[in-house]
């Protein structure tokens, strides 16, 4: 975690299932999926610095992921992107009360429909996106949880879980059968 905790108001980490994060990092980093496992299980893992950007020290998936979530803070809120997909209203509505905002369901569920995958994606299409990197053609890519089911093999998903399950099990991430 690069964020003290102790001298902030706060954070909100989002957590993704690493099987689908895989695809979404080898999109935006431009690299085959077996390169993206390799990186995102790799130990003290940092993103390499460019012309635009100084190193990003990330950790591998599961270090990243326990750094902010191994020790329950009142400070930090955590959430799961598929929660955010599945139950957006609810999801973002966990947000407004952790950050002390009075949002009545009317005004979530607007706030929903104007940050929606399709909106954000029409803004991109439009505007460009600041974010996306110079290997993708559009940062917003599917927006859906569960692409690994089609993209990724056996072998690629049993590699990720090896990696990562003590805290894919946490967020209940690992497939029945592995």
């Amino acid at each position: 975690m690069t964020v003290n905790l102790g001298v902030s108001a706060g954070a909100i980490y989002i957590v993704r299932n690493p099987l689908d994060v895989v695809l979404s990092f080898a999109d935006f980093q431009g690299i085959a999926v077996d390169v993206a496992i390799n990186a995102l299980g790799a130990r003290n893992f940092e993103l390499p610095r460019d012309a635009s950007n100084v190193s990003e020290p990330l950790g591998n998936w599961s270090q990243n992921v326990e750094s902010w979530t191994g020790k329950p803070n009142r400070a930090l809120h955590v959430v799961r992107y598929e929660d955010l997909l599945a139950k957006p209203v609810a999801a973002f509505g966990g947000v407004a009360t952790f950050l002390g905002i009075d949002a009545p369901r009317p005004r979530l569920e607007k706030a929903v429909r104007h940050c929606s995958f399709k909106v954000l994606r029409n803004q991109e299409d439009k505007t460009g996106f600041s974010e996306r990197s110079p290997a993708q053609e559009r940062f917003f890519r599917s927006g859906k949880s569960g692409g690994w089911r089609e993209a990724l093999n056996d072998e690629q998903v049993g590699r990720i879980i090896e990696n990562h399950r003590e805290q894919m099990d946490r967020f209940d991430y690992v497939p029945e059968g592995f």
